[in-house]
């Protein structure tokens, strides 16, 4: 039997065990290259997870870099960047973190036939030094993040250029990423391919035993049911949701998610005439059903002061692979995705305003929500991971080829 080509992706984010829902994305997009490719994934320890494990045709290895493990708070499951910002345990213990993840990248490296990397940095700037020391191909997959934090950071555009010259690929996963990335580096674009993460699109759709949205409005005396999934954190840009979700009459908030804003949202929610529920983290069977119950998906996403930003949010995804209305803000990836008035509505960030007004053009509109689900249906199929992985597959094989 002929052998696969063995990859070694690194990633500084990858669910923790199986439902997990930390950047899972991460996790689906290894199961779709183990279809043709023998895949390692290496990624830092955290607290409950296996050190090794095997499944769905992928292997993961996780790291550990500080004693006592209790101060490894740079695990699998945190977001990097806002930790570093707030803890200074974290910058503590990041070069030791750094340095760990480079040394087992460079042990696992010397058996595989490429590198592919999940974000420039840290994951990025590892496998590029590893490949070229090597002379072993390297693929980075940029989601939004790391590009926007090397934006800002002092010798951001001297690191870019670096990874950009000791890769053989890069990949953004919007078209307004790949522009940001050829300003940081023009020498990017030649190699810099635009590929989404992809979706089940037939995990999504509604079962017999899902409660439907009209079922589901008898559990709140009538309300329609408005949906936000995701992290909470101050770029996510919930808050202005629940400003306009303010004085709403027939419309109950649901808010499912986890992060370092949910308190002060939770505060803010209870000065406000409103409806709300947060849920905390949802399992995958939680998250389908909550997308069948709803009456539309709202992704609120804002530009932070510093320029941040989304890409492309996943939830967008899953959302019209679900056949939802979305209402989302006009930032990054999702005007690439969303076509105002076709397959979901676009308002500007940070206009709790026209946020409200959407949230009423869709609510009170039965035949504009049956548009926006029809037309987004139609748009998933695109996004497919059947469609999505094959890109991926293809570019991998030619480059380990070349």
């Amino acid at each position: 039997m002929k052998t696969k080509p063995r990859v070694l992706v690194l990633t500084s984010s990858f669910p923790r065990w199986p439902g997990d829902q930390t950047s899972d994305y991460v996790r689906q997009h290894a199961v779709q290259l183990a279809d043709r490719f023998d895949v390692t994934v290496l990624t830092s320890a955290c607290q409950g997870a296996s050190m090794q494990e095997e499944g769905e045709g992928v292997s993961v290895v996780r790291f550990h870099y500080a004693l006592p493990r209790c101060i490894e708070v740079l695990d699998s499951a945190t977001d990097h960047w806002p930790t570093l910002k707030r803890s200074r345990l974290a910058r503590v213990v990041l070069p030791f973190y750094l340095a760990s993840f480079f040394w087992q990248a460079l042990r696992l490296a010397r058996q595989a036939d490429a590198l592919l990397s999940h974000w420039l940095i840290p994951s990025g700037l590892i496998a590029a030094c590893i490949a070229s020391w090597l002379g072993k191909p390297h693929v980075v997959i940029e989601h939004s993040g790391a590009l926007r934090v090397l934006m800002h950071l002092p010798g951001g555009r001297w690191m870019t250029r670096m990874i950009v010259r000791r890769s053989r690929h890069l990949i953004t996963v919007t078209e307004e990423l790949r522009q940001k990335l050829i300003e940081l580096a023009p020498e990017a674009e030649e190699r810099t391919s635009v590929i989404s993460m992809g979706v089940n699109t037939s995990r999504l759709g509604p079962t017999d035993h899902d409660v439907s949205p009209e079922e589901s409005r008898s559990q709140w005396n009538g309300s329609r049911v408005v949906l936000y999934l995701g992290r909470l954190a101050e770029v996510k840009g919930v808050a202005h949701l629940i400003e306009a979700m303010d004085g709403l009459e027939g419309a109950v908030l649901i808010v499912a998610g986890n992060g370092e804003y949910k308190s002060k949202l939770e505060h803010l929610s209870g000065r406000r005439n409103m409806q709300v529920l947060f849920l905390g983290a949802v399992a995958e069977d939680e998250k389908r059903a909550w997308l069948n119950r709803c009456d539309v998906v709202v992704i609120p996403s804002v530009v932070l002061t510093n320029g941040q930003t989304e890409g492309l949010p996943v939830v967008c995804l899953e959302a019209i692979a679900a056949g939802k209305p979305i209402i989302a803000s006009r930032v990054g990836g999702l005007p690439e995705v969303i076509r105002d008035g076709e397959n979901g509505l676009l308002v500007e960030p940070a206009n709790a305003g026209a946020l409200r007004a959407a949230l009423a053009r869709v609510l009170d509109s039965q035949p504009l929500r049956s548009t926006l689900s029809t037309q987004a249906r139609l748009t998933a199929q695109q996004y497919d991971w059947d469609v999505v992985g094959k890109k991926f597959t293809r570019l991998l094989e030619r480059v380990i080829h070349e």
